[in-house]
């Protein structure tokens, strides 16, 4: 399965719409609220079932599950490396600030790296782990539905044409993209600081228009939470 098609049934399954490369509404999805929620269950579920994974057989607790597909959402690799193959890698690297995630974990699948960055720009955030540019993940993209759908393919096109001609550089020609490239990050925080977030981002009237859709989505979702308290 390409990353493309990964992308997209991340977007889906969180609840998105694409069409034709175009996020028309970003996917947001609570997959843990103190352990998996039923949605984060589904979507973790999916994409394990793509790689036969039955999760180190049935040894791994949800909150290992979530650090499993959170993990994966950097190279968006949902269809290789089984769990425990994947955790001893994470340990050989010492890439282990992935197990920093904890409270309640938003999956945010599909909004522009600008808006990924507004979210995450912030005193409180604790944990997020997004798509990274230096990565096969990052060649071929989705993008907001900002974009004109002419003006994209005209970009596309001329895009094709600069990496024909340029000595091969993963990062670099990941880089040449447009900033309104969607991006997919588990974002995680505890009931009081994720409030603090909302109440004061969306109390904001020179807000962006994706940001504070995005921002009043998972507002509206966590009020369905038992641990909603404010």
């Amino acid at each position: 399965m390409s990353h493309l098609e990964i992308a997209q049934q991340l977007v889906t399954l969180a609840g998105g719409k694409v069409k034709h490369r175009i996020v028309e509404k970003v996917g947001i999805s609570i997959l843990y609220d103190y352990h998996l929620t039923a949605e984060g269950t589904k979507i973790i579920a999916h994409f394990a079932n793509l790689r036969n994974d039955d999760f180190d057989q049935g040894k791994m607790t949800d909150f290992h599950k979530l650090v499993d597909f959170s993990a994966r959402i950097t190279y968006l690799s949902y269809d290789k490396t089984s769990a425990v193959d994947l955790r001893n890698k994470l340990k050989a690297l010492g890439h282990l600030n992935v197990y920093d995630l904890n409270g309640i974990a938003v999956l945010v699948a599909g909004c522009s790296l600008e808006c990924i960055l507004e979210l995450v720009s912030n005193r409180v955030n604790r944990s997020c782990r997004l798509t990274s540019s230096k990565t096969k993940a990052a060649i071929e993209t989705l993008y907001s539905k900002q974009i004109d759908p002419i003006w994209l393919e005209q970009f596309l096109a001329l895009r094709a044409d600069f990496l024909a001609q340029t000595t091969h550089n993963l990062e670099s020609s990941n880089l040449f993209n447009l900033s309104a490239k969607c991006g997919y990050a588990v974002i995680s925080m505890g009931m009081r600081d994720w409030n603090f977030l909302l109440n004061a981002r969306l109390r904001d009237e020179g807000l962006e228009e994706e940001l504070r859709a995005v921002l009043s989505e998972i507002k509206q979702q966590l009020k369905k939470s038992p641990n909603w308290m404010f």
